[in-house]
């Protein structure tokens, strides 16, 4: 048998931890070609080392008295003591896995917090990904290193346009929920006081589940709903192209009631429009705005229906005629 020299071992060292280069694999290949012996002594080195990176013995070991020893054997005046390349291999092992396991335990910090009170908020987050943040909305942004996880925790409602990177996840957590992005733009909304959660998919597909169901998988056009009461998932058509409107400020109604269609654009633009009667509202209009102001609508409507409109304190009020309630 060829020698197992300091060379040798270190070479086995490289390989084990996968961070040995092409020619470094290849001379350890030679190498254990040269004598059986050699692929004897290696096998017993990758089950000392497997052995040494299981988890159980991760969470026992003691990281300050392995620190110490590394320490006494790095000073210069330290005497060297040569173990046998089994051992130092699982002691290194063993150092490794227990500072990797430190770091796991640790929480990565939040790397960014946005608050939407009362007006939207549009940005981009520091992967490239932009998000529209609706009122009374809140989100976490976070990025793990060490797992290559993009995380989003969010409260109320968004709009989520992913830069996608394969080698990255970015994963929205929505209470008890997950949205997995598969290179998508899809609309979240997770209020507490509602007892769904929703997820409509505009573009690609994402993958909705919790940690004890698998969930659906979603494509463009569906919308995935979750109630929180069964923890059950369930997938429709999309309908509600409306339901973007507060990123888009694009409204499509169809043969719709005008008490509808003020409730939507009063959820985007605030109370800007109001009827005088209620009968008003029983109207029906088919209708599309797209990002038009408040005053704008309001006319648009009042001249398809005859009706009159007057502003005060930026309040625009729809006058005259209404609809009898049908029948």
């Amino acid at each position: 048998m060829v020698a197992h020299t300091d060379s040798i071992d270190d070479l086995i060292g490289q390989v084990l931890t996968r961070e040995a280069s092409a020619a470094e694999e290849e001379a350890l290949r030679a190498w254990r070609q040269l004598d059986p012996a050699n692929e004897t002594y290696f096998r017993q080195c990758e089950t000392v080392f497997q052995h040494a990176a299981d988890e159980k013995q991760l969470a026992m070991f003691d990281q300050e008295r392995a620190w110490q020893k590394v320490k006494a054997r790095i000073k210069p005046s330290a005497r060297r003591v040569a173990f046998p390349w089994p051992y130092r291999l699982a002691a290194g092992v063993a150092l490794i896995a227990g500072v990797s396991y430190f770091w796991r335990s640790q929480k990565p910090t939040p790397v960014v917090e946005w608050v939407a009170t009362s007006q939207v908020r549009s940005d981009t987050l520091p992967d490239g990904t932009t998000a529209s943040l609706n009122k009374a909305s809140q989100l976490e942004y976070t990025f793990d290193a060490r797992q290559n996880l993009r995380t989003v925790k969010l409260q109320g409602e968004a709009f989520f346009h992913v830069k996608h990177e394969a080698e990255k996840a970015f994963v929205i957590q929505a209470d008890e929920v997950f949205i997995r992005d598969i290179g998508t733009q899809f609309n979240v909304t997770s209020f507490a006081d509602r007892e769904t959660i929703e997820v409509m998919v505009t573009e690609g597909e994402v993958l909705f589940y919790s940690a004890h169901n698998p969930g659906i998988q979603l494509v463009a056009g569906e919308t995935g709903i979750y109630h929180k009461p069964t923890q059950t998932f369930a997938k429709k058509e999309q309908t509600d192209t409306n339901r973007l409107a507060y990123t888009t400020r694009v409204f499509r109604f169809s043969n719709a009631p005008v008490a509808e269609v003020i409730a939507r654009v009063n959820e985007v633009y605030g109370a800007r429009l109001a009827l005088a009667h209620d009968t008003i509202g029983l109207c029906t209009v088919t209708v599309g705005f797209d990002r038009e102001t408040p005053q704008t609508i309001a006319e648009i409507i009042a001249e398809t229906l005859g009706l009159t409109v007057t502003e005060k304190d930026g309040l625009f009020v729809l006058s005259g005629k209404g609809c009898p309630p049908a029948e």
